[in-house]
């Protein structure tokens, strides 16, 4: 635990905000790079790029449901018939991933990152042949700013999340009840209030998510070099370095030799050794004598300072 601690001071003197696709965020992997090459594992960086927005695919599916439920129950064929698809496509992706297939939104411009990966291989007469691999990961990046972690809803989002996959599979039947024209009017109009409320639980959290997009980057508590330093913790105690973690010193440029004609006579020193002189009039015997801090038997006794070596430029020669 106290080298976690020791971690997180150094990741966060010498890290700053680091957000995804920058240059920051390049510095910031070689820092770790560096303290994982110290506890003399395979430390290596390995680069990768996806889509910008492919991370709003979920919020991006989420509104895009919400609205096709209004569509769904607007009793326009065509506009119907739209918003039920729109309004069955998380449904249908969220079956997709039951059965193992899980989609990926590919287009739009590439953002360039890296992982930071350290190889530990285990050795020694213990080690098993068929040994399972332990994978411990933590983002490094700097996250963004979510206005809903800090708003009344909060607490419930967690609550939301969960909700969010049960409650695509209810908009779907909500939205195909719409379909169906020989329902009663009244039947589909409460079905289709039922459907709005039902895609509610997925539209807040992709409305944050996608306003984070632009928000500023957090160093707080959101910040993530806090798992970092719990992962080095790991690492310290599976290759324990026994020393606190420092950079790499970095060496200093070697001074170019001056020509032979400009090199000037070195200048020449004499050591001497002097007495450092007393400046004032010293007291403390009287002092001591007047406060009777000391016996009367006691004798003081002056010390001389000591005597120090001064460097003196030599005489020239005669």
């Amino acid at each position: 635990m106290a080298m976690t601690h020791d971690y997180l001071d150094f990741l966060d003197e010498r890290i700053g905000i680091s957000p995804t696709n920058s240059e920051e965020e390049l510095q910031a992997a070689e820092v770790i790079s560096d303290l994982m090459g110290q506890h003399d594992v395979e430390a290596s960086i390995e680069e990768f790029d996806e889509p910008l927005v492919s991370g709003l695919g979920p919020a991006i599916l989420a509104i895009a449901c919400l609205v096709g439920m209004v569509l769904a129950g607007t009793g326009v064929a065509v506009l119907s018939f739209v918003g039920f698809v729109l309004a069955v496509l998380p449904a249908a992706l969220s079956v997709a991933r039951l059965f193992g297939h899980a989609p990926r939104l590919t287009l739009g411009p590439r953002a360039q990152s890296q992982n930071v990966v350290a190889v530990h291989r285990a050795t020694g007469p213990l080690v098993t042949k068929g040994s399972r691999t332990i994978v411990i990961a933590a983002h490094y990046d700097s996250p963004r700013e979510n206005f809903l972690h800090t708003s009344p809803v909060a607490p419930h989002l967690s609550l939301a999340s969960r909700l969010s996959v049960p409650c695509s599979l209810a908009v779907a039947v909500f939205a195909l009840f719409q379909m169906l024209g020989f329902l009663p009017a009244p039947f589909r109009i409460v079905t289709w209030l039922l459907g709005v409320v039902a895609a509610l639980p997925a539209v807040v959290p992709a409305v944050g998510l996608i306003a984070e997009r632009t928000a500023p980057c957090t160093d707080g508590a959101n910040d993530n070099k806090a798992a970092v330093a719990a992962l080095l913790g790991v690492l310290e105690n599976v290759r324990p370095s026994g020393a606190e973690p420092k950079a790499r010193p970095v060496p200093a440029p070697a001074e170019e030799p001056a020509a032979e004609g400009d090199q000037e006579p070195a200048e020449q020193y004499v050591e001497t050794y002097e007495t450092e002189p007393v400046v004032g009039v010293r007291h403390g015997e009287e002092v001591l004598r007047d406060l009777a801090i000391l016996p009367e038997s006691c004798e003081i006794e002056y010390v001389e300072p000591a005597r120090v070596v001064v460097r003196k430029p030599a005489p020239a020669p005669a």
